[in-house]
C-alpha cells in the first residue's frame, strides 16, 4: 500500500514545506531535490491524503453514498410504488452524475491557463501609448535617431506580446477527454431530465401537489447541472490566444507602422557646411525672430542658403563674403540673449526684449564706460505688435485691458511662449493649430498673433485695443504701430558689445539701409521707413497747430509715422528718436518742401498740469533745434499731459506718453 508524507523542513526551503501539500513516499528520492527530506518527513494517514488530493472524487462519492442510504431508508417506508420511490431513485442517479461532473469541474479549472493581469494587460498600453506619443513628437522636431530608439523600445513590447501569445497558444493534452466526457454528461442529465417531466406528468394528473413541487426543484437541479456541462463541453480550438493580447497585438502593430512611415518620411539631415566654433559672425536671437526674420535678413546681405541642425536649433549660412567667412551662425536663447553678448558667446543680439535691469548691469560690469541703452550699441531696426483677431462679420468693438485679461484667446502653440516674454497685459490663450481657420469657424471666437503673421489679404477682423478710458482705441495697422500709438506694439532691436567683430556693426548698417528695411517688410514686419497720413485731427490738436502757425479755419493735417519718446523728466531721446530725426529730416525735405512744420510735444501725468504743459513745448523745442542743423525749419507747441496715447497707470504707457509727434500743414 502507498505510504504519504508531508514536509516538515523548518527552514522551509523545500516548496512542499511551504504548501504542505501531501506527497506518496518512493525510492526516487525528494520530489524537489532537498537532501534533507527525509529527516523531515512526518507521515499521513491515507483518509487524509485521499481527502486532499481528489476532493471533488472524495465529496461526489460521499454524496453518492448518503443519498443511496436515504433512498434505502425511505424504501421501507413508501413502499415499492409511488412518486416517493420514483424521486429517489432519480435524485440517485443525479448524485451519481453531479460527482462526476465535480470531479471534471475541479480538473478542467486545474488545467486552465491563468488569466493575464489585467493590470499587467493595461500597464503594457500604457507603455504603448506613451512611446507612440513620444515617437510622433520626435518626428515632429526631425529627432530621426531619437525616434528609431524610441521605435526599438516599442519593437520590444512587440516582440514581448508575441512571445506571451504564441506560449498561449499550446494546447491542453486532455482537453478533448474532458469535452467528450461533459458531452456524455450532459445525455445523461438529459435522459434523466426526460425521466423526471414523465414523473412530474403523471403526478400532476393526481393532483399530488407536494409531488410535483418535489419533482420541479429536482428538474431544476437537473437542468442547471446540464448547464454546467455543457460549458465544459465546448469544442477545443487548438492554437486559440488571449483576446486582450489580440487586441493588444493589433494596436502595437498599427503604431508601429504609423511611426515606421513616419520616421522615415524624416529627411536625412544636411552636412553642416561648417563648424560652429569658425563661423564668422555669430548672432543670437530671441526664439521665433530667427526663422521670421534674422535668417532673411542674413540672406538678404550675403545671399546664401541657410541650413538648420535639427540637434541644437542653430542656423548655418555659409559664405565666402571676407568679412564673415566661412560664414554666419545664428543661435536661438530661451531666455534674454543679449547674456550672450556678455559671454563673448555671440557678436550680435538681435531681440525683442528690451534690456532688463540685470542685463544693464551686467552690460555696464562688462565694458566699463559703455552702456546698453547708447545708440552706439544698440539700433531698434523693426516694429511688431500682438494683433487681436475677430470675425469678420463680427460687430466692432474695442477690448480694454481688462476685457484682454479675461478673454481666453486663440492662439498658435509657437506663438504663446512669445506673447508670454513681452511687457504686455497678462493675456489667457490657448493653443490651436490655425487660430485664422478656427476665427472663419466660429463667428465667437477670438484670437491673436504676431502682426507679422497677418498678410495683406486677411479675412478675419483686427479688433482696437483700449488701453485706458481716457486713451483712443486703436486697431493694429503698419502706421499705428509706426508710432507706436497702438498700444500692443514693441520694438525689434539689435544690439553689439565693445569687443563685437567689425561685422556686426556693418551687418546693422545694412538693416537700417533701405534693402535691410525692403526685406523687413517683405516678412511682415513694420519698417522703420517713415510715413505721412492726411486724416481729420482732433480738435483740440487742430487748435494747437493753428495756433502755434497762427492760422484759423484749419480742418486737415499730415502726421508722420514716428513718435519721438522721451525720458522721464528730460528732453533726451531715445536711441530709436535719435535716427528718427535723420529719417525725418530727410522726409521732409523730399514730401513738404514747402510745407509748415510744427512739433507737438506731450509728457505723462507725473508732474503738475502747468509743469507738465512747459516740459512738452521743451521737448518740441529740443526737436526744433535738432530739425534746424538739417536746414528744415519748424515750430514748437505742447498739450503736456493731455490726449495720452497709453494708460499712465503704467512705465510702460508713461514711457510711450512722454513723445514728440511730428506735423505738417500745407500752405
Amino acid at each position: 500500500m502507498k505510504r504519504y508524507f508531508r514536509c516538515d523542513d523548518p527552514t522551509q526551503q523545500c516548496p512542499y514545506s511551504r504548501t504542505r501539500e501531501i506527497l506518496i513516499e518512493d525510492d526516487s528520492g525528494c520530489p524537489s531535490a532537498n537532501p534533507n527530506c527525509h529527516a523531515h518527513r512526518r507521515p499521513v494517514a491515507w483518509w487524509s491524503a485521499i481527502l486532499q488530493r481528489y476532493p471533488g472524487a472524495v465529496w461526489g462519492g460521499v454524496g453518492v453514498v448518503g443519498v443511496l442510504a436515504l433512498v434505502l431508508l425511505l424504501l421501507p417506508l413508501l413502499g415499492s410504488s409511488g412518486w416517493m420511490q420514483q424521486h429517489a431513485l432519480l435524485s440517485a442517479e443525479v448524485a451519481d452524475l453531479d460527482a462526476q461532473l465535480a470531479q471534471l469541474e475541479a480538473a478542467s479549472a486545474a488545467s486552465s491557463p491563468e488569466p493575464v493581469a489585467a493590470i499587467e494587460t493595461a500597464q503594457l498600453q500604457h507603455d504603448v501609448l506613451r512611446l507612440s506619443e513620444e515617437i510622433a513628437e520626435a518626428v515632429k522636431a526631425g529627432a530621426a535617431d531619437e525616434a528609431r530608439l524610441l521605435e526599438t523600445q516599442l519593437d520590444a513590447i512587440a516582440t514581448e506580446v508575441a512571445e506571451r501569445m504564441e506560449a498561449g497558444k499550446q494546447p491542453d493534452s486532455r482537453a478533448v477527454e474532458r469535452s467528450m466526457a461533459a458531452s456524455r454528461l450532459v445525455r445523461g442529465y438529459e435522459t434523466l431530465e426526460e425521466r423526471a417531466e414523465t414523473v412530474q406528468a403523471e403526478v400532476s394528473m393526481g393532483a399530488d401537489s407536494a409531488g410535483a413541487e418535489a419533482l420541479a426543484m429536482l428538474i431544476d437541479g437537473i437542468r442547471d447541472a446540464m448547464r454546467r456541462a455543457r460549458s465544459l463541453a465546448v469544442p477545443v480550438v487548438v492554437g486559440g490566444a488571449d483576446p486582450q493580447f489580440v487586441a493588444l497585438q493589433t494596436q502595437i502593430q498599427d503604431n508601429l507602422d504609423r511611426a515606421r512611415r513616419a520616421i522615415d518620411a524624416i529627411p536625412e539631415p544636411a552636412a553642416l557646411p561648417f563648424p560652429a566654433s569658425d563661423a564668422g559672425l555669430v548672432i543670437a536671437s530671441s526664439p521665433g525672430l530667427d526663422a521670421a526674420l534674422v535668417v532673411p535678413l542674413v540672406q538678404a546681405r550675403w545671399g546664401e542658403a541657410a541650413t538648420l541642425d535639427q540637434d541644437t536649433g542653430q542656423w548655418f549660412l555659409p559664405s565666402t563674403d571676407p568679412d564673415i567667412a566661412p560664414g554666419v551662425l545664428i543661435r536661438v536663447a530661451v531666455e534674454d540673449p543679449s547674456a550672450l553678448l556678455i559671454e563673448d558667446q555671440a557678436d550680435l543680439v538681435i531681440t525683442d526684449l528690451p534690456p532688463s535691469p540685470i542685463i544693464r548691469e551686467r552690460f555696464a560690469a562688462a565694458f566699463p564706460g559703455d552702456s546698453i541703452d547708447s545708440r552706439a550699441f544698440s539700433e531698434v531696426i523693426a516694429l511688431n505688435a500682438i494683433a487681436l483677431l475677430g470675425h469678420p462679420d463680427a460687430p466692432d468693438t474695442d477690448i480694454e485691458t481688462e476685457e484682454l485679461a479675461q478673454t481666453r484667446w486663440l492662439a498658435q502653440a509657437s506663438d504663446i511662449s512669445w506673447l508670454k516674454r513681452l511687457d504686455r497685459p497678462e493675456i489667457l490663450t490657448q493653443p490651436v493649430e490655425d487660430p485664422f481657420a478656427a476665427i472663419l469657424g466660429h463667428p465667437e471666437t477670438r484670437a491673436i498673433a504676431l502682426f507679422h503673421q497677418c498678410a495683406p489679404n486677411l479675412r478675419a477682423k483686427y479688433l482696437a485695443y483700449q488701453p485706458g478710458s481716457e486713451v483712443r482705441a486703436l486697431a493694429p495697422s503698419p502706421f499705428s504701430i509706426g508710432t507706436e500709438d497702438y498700444g500692443l506694439s514693441f520694438r525689434i532691436v539689435a544690439v553689439h558689445s565693445p569687443r563685437a567683430r567689425p561685422a556686426a556693426q556693418k551687418f546693422v548698417e545694412f538693416i537700417t539701409s533701405d534693402p535691410g528695411q525692403n526685406r523687413i517688410a517683405e516678412a511682415g514686419f513694420v519698417d522703420l521707413r517713415l510715413r505721412h497720413r492726411e486724416e481729420t485731427v482732433d480738435p483740440l490738436v487742430l487748435a494747437t497747430l493753428g495756433e502755434a502757425l497762427g492760422l484759423s479755419g484749419m480742418t486737415r493735417a499730415s502726421r508722420y509715422s514716428t513718435n519721438l519718446r522721451f525720458g522721464l523728466n528730460e528732453s533726451v531721446l531715445d536711441i530709436k528718436a535719435q535716427a528718427d530725426i535723420g529719417r525725418l529730416a530727410r522726409a521732409l525735405a523730399n514730401d513738404f518742401p514747402t510745407g509748415k512744420v510744427v512739433i507737438l510735444g506731450f509728457t505723462d501725468s507725473t508732474g503738475a498740469p502747468d509743469y507738465n504743459h512747459g516740459l512738452s513745448v521743451k521737448r518740441a523745442q529740443h526737436i526744433v533745434d535738432q530739425l534746424l542743423s538739417f536746414d528744415i525749419p519748424a515750430t514748437a507747441a505742447g498739450l503736456g499731459q493731455q490726449l495720452p496715447v497709453d494708460s499712465n497707470d503704467t512705465e510702460t504707457g508713461r514711457s510711450r506718453n512722454r513723445r514728440a509727434e511730428i506735423w505738417v500743414v500745407q500752405p
